[in-house]
C-alpha cells in the first residue's frame, strides 16, 4: 500500500508531462528511488493521479537597497504529497475499490458468472434494464468496500508517506536560465545568464529608461512539451505626481517646487493648483517648496504627493510659506 501511494506522489507532475520523464530529470529520481518506488509503477499510477497545470515558476529577488539589478530563478513546480492528499484521495479510494471489486469477482465464480451474464445482456438490452442493474451491482460492491476500515486508513497512509517518503517533492525542480528561452518586454536593459548548470539569472535595468517594471517570459521544452512562466521584474522606479497651489481665501501667493534640486513646478501668476508627473528611481528623494510671492505676508500653500511616501518635513499645508522661505521634505519611492 505504501509503495502504491508513494508512486502516486511521485507521479503527480505537471500536465501533460509524463512522470517517468520528470523523474529522469534529476533530483526527483533520488527521492522516489529512496522510497523504493519502481519507475514502471510510477508511470502506471500516473494514469489515475490527476495532473497539475503545466507552468514554470519564476522567483524574483531585488537587492535592498535597489541597485537596478534583479535576480531571478526558474523552477518546474512538482506538487508533493499535500497536493496528492487534496486532489487525489477520492480517486485513490475509487481506484482501490475497483481493484478490490475485481479481486472479489475473481474469487467468487458464481458472482463472476452473474456479472458476465449481465454484461452480455446489457450489450443486447434495448431498454438498458440490464445495464442499469449491472451498474447498480458494481456501485453497491464499491460502496461497500469504501465503507470498510481499510479505506478509512487511506488518509493515514497518505500522511505517513507525506512525512517519510515524498515530503521533499513540495520543492520545485530548478532549471538553469541558460537552458530556457527568455524574452523581456519591454526590453530596456541587459539580460544575463550563467553557465548551463547555473540556476540564477539577472536583469540589469537601464536607469535612463523611464520604466518601472518589465515582464519576463520563460519557456522550456520538457519531454516534447513546451511550458512557460511569467514574472514582473521591478526596474527600481515609478511615476510620482506632485501638485502645489494656493489654498487660501485670497488667491495671491506664488510658489516653486524643486525635486532633487531641479525646478519642476512654478507659475508667473497665483494658481489654485498645478501638477506634474515625474519618473523617480526607487529610494529617497528631496522635495523643496519655495515661496515666491506673498503680498499680504501670509503664504497659504499645499503640497500633494502621489506615488511616494513622505519620510520627514513640515506639514503639507499651511499659511507660513512666505517669500524666499524654503520648506524641505524627504520622500521615499518604493519598488513597484
Amino acid at each position: 500500500d505504501v509503495a502504491l501511494l508513494s508512486a502516486a506522489a511521485c507521479a503527480l507532475v505537471p500536465s501533460p508531462i509524463q512522470a517517468g520523464c520528470i523523474a529522469a530529470l534529476g533530483p526527483i529520481v533520488s527521492i522516489c528511488a529512496a522510497a523504493g518506488v519502481p519507475m514502471a509503477l510510477i508511470d502506471a499510477v500516473g494514469d489515475f493521479v490527476p495532473n497539475a497545470p503545466g507552468s514554470l515558476l519564476v522567483k524574483v529577488k531585488q537587492p535592498s537597497p535597489p541597485t537596478g539589478t534583479v535576480e531571478f530563478r526558474i523552477e518546474l513546480p512538482v506538487l508533493g504529497m499535500q497536493g496528492l492528499c487534496d486532489a487525489a484521495q477520492s480517486k485513490l479510494e475509487d481506484w482501490i475499490a475497483r481493484k478490490v471489486r475485481s479481486a472479489l469477482l475473481k474469487r467468487s465464480p458464481g458472482l463472476r458468472q452473474l456479472m458476465r451474464l449481465l454484461s452480455h445482456l446489457a450489450n443486447k438490452d434495448k431498454y438498458g434494464v440490464f445495464k442499469r442493474l449491472l451498474d447498480a451491482i458494481e456501485h453497491s460492491i464499491e460502496e461497500a468496500i469504501k465503507a470498510t476500515p481499510v479505506t478509512g486508513q487511506i488518509e493515514s497512509w497518505l500522511k505517513e508517506v507525506a512525512d517519510k517518503v515524498c515530503g521533499q517533492m513540495l520543492a520545485g525542480l530548478p532549471l538553469a536560465p541558460a537552458r530556457c528561452q527568455l524574452a523581456v518586454e519591454p526590453n530596456v536593459g541587459t539580460l544575463r545568464v550563467g553557465a548551463l548548470d547555473d540556476p540564477v539569472g539577472f536583469y540589469d535595468c537601464d536607469p535612463t529608461q523611464q520604466v518601472s517594471s518589465v515582464e519576463l517570459t520563460v519557456s522550456r521544452v520538457v519531454c516534447g512539451v513546451s511550458i512557460e512562466g511569467k514574472a514582473s521584474l521591478p526596474c527600481g522606479g515609478q511615476e510620482v505626481e506632485f501638485t502645489i497651489g494656493d489654498n487660501g481665501s485670497a488667491l495671491d501667493d506664488i510658489f516653486e517646487l524643486k525635486v532633487d534640486g531641479r525646478t519642476e513646478l512654478t507659475s508667473s501668476q497665483p494658481v489654485r493648483s498645478i501638477s506634474k508627473k515625474l519618473f523617480l528611481t526607487t529610494g529617497e528623494h528631496e522635495v523643496q517648496m519655495i515661496g515666491r510671492a506673498a503680498p499680504d505676508n501670509i503664504g497659504t500653500y499645499f503640497l500633494r504627493i502621489v506615488g511616494a511616501r513622505v519620510l520627514s518635513g513640515p506639514p503639507l499645508t499651511g499659511t507660513d510659506l512666505t517669500v524666499n522661505r524654503v520648506f524641505t521634505w524627504k520622500i521615499q519611492v518604493d519598488p513597484k
